[in-house]
């Protein structure tokens, strides 16, 4: 985790970054878990990869908080790359199930 107080210097930083411009996402704790640990561990890689989802089943409640932080974190990632204006020769690149909103 980056202090509040460093985010700033460090965005400069990674923005003015050669070959590859880059833009940090910082999220709260608690949507960084319910987002990575939560939503997309425990709900789209077991079902990514052909697991039943038992844990819809019984914990309903957490699978809503769960994806409410997914859609947290996947709108402040779109957030941060429409925050630099991408051009159409930009190349926006987005890894894995995590970020399919």
């Amino acid at each position: 985790e980056v202090p509040p107080e460093e985010r700033q210097q460090l965005t400069t930083l990674l923005a003015a970054q050669q070959p590859f411009r880059c833009c940090p996402v910082y999220l709260d704790e608690e949507t960084a878990d319910g987002y990575y640990n939560g939503f997309s561990n425990n709900v789209l890689w077991p079902l990514l990869h052909y697991i039943p989802l038992s844990m819809l089943d019984s914990h309903g409640d957490a699978a809503e908080r769960q994806w409410s932080c997914y859609q947290a974190a996947n709108a402040a990632f779109c957030d941060a790359v429409m925050s630099i204006s991408p051009t159409e020769l930009d190349t926006v690149w987005v890894q894995d199930y995590h970020l399919m909103l």
